[in-house]
């Protein structure tokens, strides 16, 4: 390969093809699209890279960035790079090129408190330089070369400051990682000391403290629609910086275990306080804003577990009363004549999931490649599906615990009542009769969809599947190595589909031109909360040395990455997705105390500080 100006140039290539190739975005730098990236192109060999991204704070208001490539073979492989920024103009925006980055200033308002933030970029290596047009930052190509079994670092440093104060004053060296190990020391020594550290991490000590220190870093003091302050928590730290509906109901129990009880109940309360009086949902609250639409049905089953672990009666008081809203305003308006429940159009909460496409069946059609491919529109609100269903059905048994917990009998009953005719609904309708699996089935035709997915192990977990067919699931299909247990377990998706992606591919949307996007969230890639409940399934299902072997070989795998990733390459164990993800961290926490052994509706007692 050579590189110019307008980009690499790869020997072999004819003239059209040549004049085809695109970048790659080394943020989504995960092997699986690198291998889709250069197929597609038409290179071959592939070259054998991987990378990653490793951002820290040495200080305060002092972020170092590390971009980390490696080469797996014994020859030098070069590469051509590039690195861009996209700024938000919020109420007012300036930016500027500086010697080897860039600066930006933002004016931004929270509560009716305008400030400006202001950050500069700065670049180890002096052969890169950023141009300045509006809110995008991007550099030159510069080219490198991976040495034979080695790797190349590309380092950057940020400094922030607000308003009128003094930025910090830049390292004396990029070089170094001392200023990493110093914060991972500060924080290892900061966990040693607090109360709330989790015991018996079964042996994950280091895990445990990063999963806790994860979770402790998403805190963030918000601002309540009437002004008050109160602490929250976030999924992320990137894009997906906002309280969300189903991640925080995922991260509950996690939160419970952690002893993250301020950020918690202030989650909780943000989100019940939006559940709107006729029962509609938000999805997210960000900038003091509440989004509506609708996710995965299981606030209710985290704030059961949360309240399980960190009993608080007034808590239970408060979101009880809205919860039992808005799991009401799901049946009485999404439930069909089978007694089942559809998912409503707009949020789906599985992104790209290829389950409930207008285009089903999804199989290979002949002389066409499988990328180009077109499946229609996602179409949830068509099907039917075992996991919102079962999901729902976890939902009502833990209104019906709560209930009982404080004194309403009547609504206990009645809650166990609807949770148990949703069960019947399930095991009837949902069970497809040839491979004895529960599948998404079509409202109108009745047609199964033939894709075998976590959704498939949802009703296991909640323990309304029949004895055979629960262990019909497990042993022949999580246990499976030609379905579910890949060498990072377990994928979304049954690897022995044709819609299985590890870690997700590349792919050009028409509204971004020569770009490549990442895909394939939900399509093969492996994700620690959906484990917490597979493991409860095996666990559920007698399967109990088979549970407690697979969590010690899943934390292994996440031990093996710097960050706690959103998810994983199911083949390889690379973390995909964002670093630092709340339900990932969380579900760290809930996998090393054993979480999934636990029954799945959380028992809930009377009174203050009681709870079993």
């Amino acid at each position: 390969m050579r590189t110019s100006r307008t980009g690499p140039t790869y020997e072999g290539l004819d003239q059209a093809l040549q004049a085809g190739l695109r970048g790659y975005n080394a943020m989504n730098y995960y092997r699986s699209h690198v291998v889709e990236h250069f197929c597609e192109n038409g290179i071959t060999p592939m070259p054998p890279t991987e990378g990653e991204c490793l951002m820290w704070f040495p200080s305060a208001d002092l972020l170092c960035i590390r971009y980390r490539l490696f080469n797996r073979s014994a020859t030098d492989v070069p590469v051509s790079l590039r690195w861009f920024s996209e700024a938000d103009e919020g109420l007012g925006f300036m930016s500027e090129a500086t010697e080897n980055g860039f600066r930006v200033e933002q004016v931004h308002e929270v509560s009716g408190n305008r400030y400006t933030a202001k950050a500069q970029l700065l670049a180890r290596d002096d052969d890169v330089r950023f141009r300045v047009e509006g809110t995008s930052m991007s550099s030159e190509p510069v080219s490198r070369a991976l040495p034979p079994n080695g790797f190349i670092d590309c380092r950057f440093v940020c400094r922030f400051s607000f308003n009128t104060e003094a930025p910090p004053e830049w390292p004396d060296v990029l070089e170094e990682d001392a200023g990493l190990k110093n914060a991972i020391d500060d924080l290892e020594a900061r966990f040693q000391c607090a109360e709330s550290l989790p015991e018996n991490p079964g042996g994950f000590v280091d895990l445990t403290f990063k999963a806790a220190g994860t979770l402790h870093s998403l805190r963030y003091a918000d601002f309540d629609p009437e002004g008050r302050r109160r602490m929250t928590i976030h999924v992320g730290k990137s894009g997906t910086a906002a309280t969300w509906f189903w991640d925080t109901g995922i991260g509950l129990p996690g939160l419970g275990l952690s002893g993250e009880t301020e950020a918690a109940s202030g989650a909780i309360r943000t989100l019940i306080r939006g559940i709107r009086q006729d029962g509609t949902p938000p999805i997210t609250y960000e900038c003091q804003k509440y989004l509506y639409s609708y996710q995965i049905p299981l606030l209710t089953w985290g704030v059961g577990h949360y309240l399980s672990l960190a009993p608080d009666s007034k808590l239970l008081n408060e979101a009880y009363p809205a919860l039992a809203r808005y799991i009401q305003h799901w049946l009485d308006r999404f439930t069909s004549p089978l007694g089942l429940v559809a998912y409503p159009p707009g949020e789906t909460s599985l992104d790209d999931a290829l389950r409930w496409h207008s285009g089903s069946p999804l199989v290979p059609r002949s002389g066409e490649p499988w990328y180009q491919q077109d499946w229609g529109q996602m179409r949830q609100d068509e099907y039917l599906s075992p996991d919102v269903n079962a999901f729902l059905y976890l939902e009502l048994q833990t209104l019906a615990s709560m209930a009982d917990a404080i004194g309403d009998t009547r609504a206990s009953e009645n809650w166990r009542t609807q949770a148990k005719r949703l069960a019947a609904a399930i095991c009837e309708h949902l069970l497809e009769p040839t491979s004895r699996t529960y599948q998404d089935r079509h409202r109108e035709t009745g047609l199964f969809t033939g894709l075998i997915s976590m959704a498939s192990f949802i009703p296991v977990y909640a323990g309304l599947a029949p004895a055979d067919i629960a262990s019909h699931h497990c042993r022949n299909y999580l246990l499976s190595k030609d379905h579910f247990l890949t060498t990072f377990p377990f994928p979304v998706v049954d690897r022995a589909h044709p819609t299985f992606r590890p870690g997700g591919f590349l792919y050009s949307p028409p509204a971004y031109p020569g770009a490549l996007v990442q895909q394939s969230y939900w399509r093969g890639r492996t994700w620690l909360h959906g484990n917490v409940w597979m493991l409860g399934a095996l666990w559920q299902s007698g399967f109990k040395d088979e549970a407690h072997e697979l969590s010690r070989t899943i934390l292994e795998g996440v031990s093996k990455n710097e960050a706690i990733y959103e998810c994983y390459d199911s083949l390889t164990g690379f973390g995909n997705g964002h670093p630092e993800f709340l339900w990932s961290a969380a579900s760290v926490l809930m996998l090393a105390r054993n979480f999934y052994t636990r029954p799945p509706v959380a028992q809930l007692a009377a009174g203050p500080g009681r709870a079993v």
